[in-house]
């Protein structure tokens, strides 16, 4: 029988979720051996490189790809083309690193800083150089070599990380893991998808349309991402960094391996709704969908922090617990934003994702600039909070816009599964177990997992509840559960 279209795409989706899943779960893994192993002025130490390179790869990212899975039959030019102007940004991300590595460094008086930052500017390049021919599988709906070149590359990283930081205990652990995963992707590119390097841009007509929403949204929303620890850098001691940098990385680990990949198969369901109510229908249950299983982690998190860090860290970062569950909560209204980008994506409004961007930068830049001059980190954490808060705003404003559901509706929508993840908030406090018992990392684990096992089963509960007081309303998350639980059944 011959795959439909939206099969292919459907196959495609999962295929990038669990690559993506299985990327950053070894993510996790590297971070609980790296904090074992290191000390906080070590994270901090990278926290200030990695704010360098990320910025610069984010100024000169180019979707070079692009050209080639919009094109009918793709030429030899084509490949040649995007290669040329991946060869290009990668010498132009070289030069823009050595230029600012020494005035960094100066800024932040650190004298580490230069031999770190240029060393760490290979892993863009290597990413700027993998194999055109890559992009062929994608327009063949077959993600399966991506998928391995994400879990080899990881995978290869994670063991140089543990084997380095347990010889080595220092902070060119982190480094040469955060090079190892590109080279080993790069290397696996061109195995898997053979081309020999030429070049050439008499392709860039098709090309030169690449530099619009989608690059100023990337720009923007990695300012977003390293303003707090551009500004804290400078006025925070190397280990109080840090710990916020490793707090947020969790919560970011947390965001990015569950709601991110989801954005392809979104967009795809989303472009496919048809009529605009049953688009309306499609963002209700997305949105929804998105809180009732990105909250109960945030909140777990957020409640249960103390435990939590006591068994994935251990007690020599306990100061990490206050920032870690303030970090979490102030994440939770963040989590509506990645979602607005299939909505925009799967009918053509780019630019709407992009704004959302823009907006964030705005308001966080100033709460960020007068929160740590006043208050420090807490004054961080304090501005990341209100930008989370307009974040959300915007991208339910945004949603209004593309679906014609008032924002006042949007919130009502939300109700049942608040009023659910409440009910898990509360069920996460009442059977939070105490770190301080002196109980090993077995039966802390147990406990937390108990926890969290009961408090999803009152959220889902509590919301059932409502659900059927409501008089079971379809076209809802309660009702696709409960039709997929009695087909179980």
């Amino acid at each position: 029988m011959t795959e439909t279209i939206g099969g292919k795409v459907a196959r495609a989706g999962l295929q990038s979720v669990a690559g993506r899943l299985g990327g950053r779960a070894i993510d996790f893994a590297t971070l609980l051996v790296l904090a074992q192993l290191l000390v906080p002025a070590d994270f901090g130490l990278i926290a200030l490189a990695m704010t360098v390179i990320l910025l610069v790869e984010a100024v000169t990212d180019l979707p070079i790809n692009q050209p080639i899975l919009r094109a009918e039959d793709p030429t030899p030019d084509d490949y040649d083309t995007a290669f040329t102007l991946g060869l290009l940004r990668a010498l132009v991300l070289a030069g823009v690193v050595a230029a600012v590595a020494g005035p960094v460094a100066a800024f932040y008086k650190e004298p580490r800083l230069p031999i770190l930052i240029l060393a760490l500017a290979t892993a863009p390049m290597l990413r700027s150089l993998v194999s055109p021919r890559m992009a062929d599988f994608t327009r063949a709906y077959n993600m399966w070599p991506d998928f391995i070149l994400t879990l080899s590359g990881k995978a290869a990283s994670f063991a140089v990380v543990a084997t380095l930081a347990v010889t080595t205990q220092s902070y060119w652990a982190i480094a040469a893991g955060t090079i190892t995963t590109p080279l080993v992707g790069n290397v696996l590119s061109y195995w898997l998808a053979p081309y020999r390097p030429r070049l050439g841009l008499r392709r860039w007509h098709a090309f030169k349309d690449i530099m619009g929403w989608s690059s100023l949204g990337q720009f923007f929303s990695a300012l977003n991402f390293q303003i707090d620890r551009m500004l804290l850098g400078r006025t925070l001691p190397a280990a109080d960094l840090g710990r916020y940098a490793l707090a947020s990385d969790l919560t970011g680990v947390a965001m990015q391996g569950i709601l991110v990949p989801f954005s392809g198969p979104l967009t795809v369901a989303l472009a496919q709704a048809g009529k605009a109510e049953d688009l309306r229908r499609a963002w209700d249950k997305t949105l929804n969908a998105t809180v009732c299983i990105m909250g109960p982690v945030l909140l777990a998190i957020s409640v249960m922090t103390a435990p939590i860090v006591g068994l994935l860290l251990g007690p020599s970062w306990s100061d990490l617990s206050p920032i870690l569950s303030w970090l979490a909560l102030t994440t939770i209204p963040a989590i509506v934003g990645p979602i607005l980008a299939p909505l925009a994506n799967a009918l053509f409004r780019p630019r709407l994702n992009a704004e959302r961007t823009i907006v964030e930068f705005a308001v966080k830049v100033p709460l960020m600039v007068v929160g740590i001059a006043m208050f420090g980190l807490w004054g961080a954490i304090a501005a990341r909070g209100v930008t989370s808060m307009a974040g959300m705003l915007f991208s339910l404003s945004g949603a209004a816009t593309l679906t014609g559901t008032r924002l006042v509706d949007q919130l009502w929508s939300l109700r049942r599964t608040l009023l659910g993840l409440l009910t898990f908030a509360g069920i996460c406090f009442w059977m939070c177990p105490d770190e301080g018992q002196g109980s090993g990392r077995l039966v802390l684990g147990v406990q937390l997992a108990s926890a969290f096992g009961l408090a999803l089963a009152g959220q889902w509960l509590s919301m059932f509840a409502f659900w059927f007081l409501a008089g079971r309303p379809s076209h809802t998350i309660e009702a696709a559960a409960y039709s997929r639980l009695s087909n179980w059944r």
